[in-house]
């Protein structure tokens, strides 16, 4: 597969867009040094759960034995084969954590009774060891389940065999992401504001992978086959993703409203302050219109059938929703950072475009790469007939 080691051009691209998130970086820490460790870690939660999503999708269609993904299951395993790398990236995130979080403030954690109370959960090293028990074992799953589909594709005479091994593997693989992929969420997140928690905080994140994964996933496809490559692929193909899409927005909104309006209607102050913070003080007008880019262009413009069907607008939805997915996260992560060194700046300015483009070249040249290794489409496997076949 030639994608990424003959094409010279997408190379220079890639670099050249990881050499200005290098540039942003060192901007930041001389104008402002807090917005280093924001888009960061903004960046980082992002990226990390896009390659989830190839490792979620990967377990959750093999249990139910869904032949839609085998079309393009090559792509979900490259996905997946990002997460250890991205993993990596995310350890950075250590090194700023004084930056970043509170608690990490003995000072300030002897002042207050609430943060007194946590800091047998919320400590500096309890911390770490749970990051890296999490980016350890999402990255054991990703090279296991990869290596096995392989193995499968390679050896089809064990492939009732293989896929045994492969129900038991991707249902253990589930139950420790949800439990790990909430505990990072609420570490990484969520303890930013360690006065505030939400109980459905781990699915509202869960939500905006699945969204940023799916977006990402059709992006790929549509430029993929731009190429001349995944010529099975047809618009039954992408009309299905696109009404996963459309669900799973909607669903991302679902979840945003209840835990909203919840902390509305309660009306307690410890937990409204989230909200307060975030409907003013500058912060208002990314707040709205972030619902605005998640939820409301895509689910009217993908409610027809024709504009699941039509891979422009497809594309254009894609581009909104993962620009709406990095601004849902930054307005998770920067006002209350913000707030704590005293800053209250929302604007958006050129350090987060060059950071944020960094983490694109870099999530790209580590994808490519890993789907360089082997061909695109899964030959072997005993559902890509049926995958092929695909009807709307």
């Amino acid at each position: 597969m030639t994608i990424y080691k003959n094409n010279c051009q997408l190379n220079k691209i890639l670099i050249l867009m990881m050499g200005l998130g290098m540039v942003g970086i060192a901007g930041a820490f001389y104008l402002l040094p807090i917005k280093v460790w924001i888009n960061i870690l903004t960046a980082n939660f992002m990226f990390l759960s896009i390659g989830l999503f190839g490792l979620f999708m990967l377990a959750i269609t093999n249990i139910v034995g869904a032949s839609f993904v085998t079309p393009y299951r090559k792509v979900l395993e490259a996905l997946a084969g990002t997460v250890p790398y991205l993993g990596l990236s995310m350890l950075v995130i250590l090194l700023g954590s004084h930056s970043l979080y509170e608690w990490t403030h003995v000072d300030v954690v002897l002042k207050d009774k609430i943060l007194m109370e946590k800091a047998a959960y919320l400590n500096l090293p309890f911390f770490s060891i749970r990051m890296i028990i999490c980016i350890g074992l999402w990255s054991l799953m990703s090279f296991v389940l990869v290596r096995k589909f392989r193995e499968q594709e390679k050896f089809p005479e064990r492939a009732e065999r293989i896929q045994e091994s492969l129900g038991g593997i991707s249902a253990a693989f589930l139950i420790v992401f949800a439990v790990t992929y909430c505990m990072a969420s609420f570490d990484w997140i969520m303890s930013l504001e360690p006065h505030w928690f939400s109980t459905i905080f781990g699915v509202f994140t869960f939500s905006g992978l699945v969204v940023s994964g799916l977006a990402a996933l059709i992006l790929i496809l549509i430029y993929l086959q731009g190429l001349g490559h995944l010529k099975g692929l047809n618009l039954n193909h992408y009309h299905d993703l696109g009404k996963l899409l459309l669900g799973f927005t909607t669903f991302w909104a679902y979840i945003w409203f209840s835990q909203y309006l919840l902390i509305w209607y309660a009306n307690i102050p410890e937990e409204g302050e989230y909200y307060v913070l975030r409907e003013h003080f500058g912060w208002s007008w990314l707040f709205w219109i972030n619902i605005v880019l998640n939820w409301v262009v895509p689910f009217f413009v993908l409610l027809p059938r024709w504009t699941k069907r039509n891979k422009t607008v497809l594309q254009r939805i894609c581009l909104i929703i993962l620009l709406g997915q990095w601004l849902n996260l930054y307005v998770m992560i920067a006002p209350k950072v913000m707030e704590h060194h005293g800053v209250m700046d929302p604007t958006i300015t050129w350090i987060e475009l060059f950071i944020t483009l960094g983490y694109v070249g870099l999530f790209l040249f580590i994808f490519f790469k890993r789907l360089s290794q082997s061909s695109l489409v899964a030959t072997n496997s005993p559902f890509l007939e049926e995958g092929l076949a695909l009807e709307q």
